[in-house]
C-alpha cells in the first residue's frame, strides 16, 4: 500500500494519466483483496455445507442401520406373506419343513408371519421363496416415515 501511496502522490503534480495509472493501480488491488475475500467467503460456505451434509448423511445411515432386520439373537428376521391363512401348527409346520427356519410370531396383519434365520443364508430364502404356501418373503425391517 505504500507503494500505491507514494503512486498517487507522485502523481498529483504530474500528467494525468500518471495520476489515472496509479487510481487504475489501487483498484486493481483493492478488487484482488474483495476476491480473495469472496474466495475464503465460498471455502467457507463449502465447508459449512459439507459438514451439513455430512450430519444428515450419518443421521440416515443410523436411521437405517436402526431398521435392520436382525433380532437380538442376530438372527435375520423376514415376514411371510402366505398364500392362505394357516393356523399355529401348520406355521410351525412349514418353518420346520426348511432346514435353518424358525418361526417366530405372527404379524397383526392375517396371512403374514416372522421367521428367522442365520444372516445370509441364501438357500433357505430361495426354498422358502419357491414354497407354494408362500407369496412373498421380506426383509423384517422397520419402516421410517419423516415428513
Amino acid at each position: 500500500m505504500r507503494a500505491v501511496h507514494a503512486e498517487l502522490e507522485a502523481g498529483s503534480g504530474a500528467s494525468p494519466g500518471r495520476g489515472l495509472a496509479a487510481l487504475a493501480l489501487v483498484v486493481a488491488v483493492l478488487a484482488s483483496a474483495g476476491a480473495g475475500w469472496a474466495t475464503a467467503g465460498a471455502t467457507e460456505a463449502g465447508a459449512w455445507l459439507r459438514s451439513l451434509f455430512e450430519l444428515y448423511v450419518d443421521a440416515q445411515l443410523t436411521m437405517l442401520e436402526a431398521s435392520g432386520n436382525r433380532n437380538a439373537a442376530g438372527e435375520a428376521e423376514y415376514a411371510l406373506v402366505l398364500s392362505e391363512p394357516l393356523d399355529e401348527a401348520a406355521v410351525h409346520a412349514l418353518a420346520e419343513a426348511h432346514v435353518g427356519v424358525r418361526y417366530l410370531r405372527r404379524t397383526p396383519f392375517a396371512g403374514a408371519v416372522v421367521v428367522a434365520m442365520v444372516p445370509g443364508n441364501r438357500s433357505a430364502l430361495a426354498r422358502l421363496r419357491e414354497d407354494s404356501r408362500v407369496r412373498a418373503v421380506v426383509p423384517n425391517r422397520g419402516l421410517w416415515i419423516c415428513h
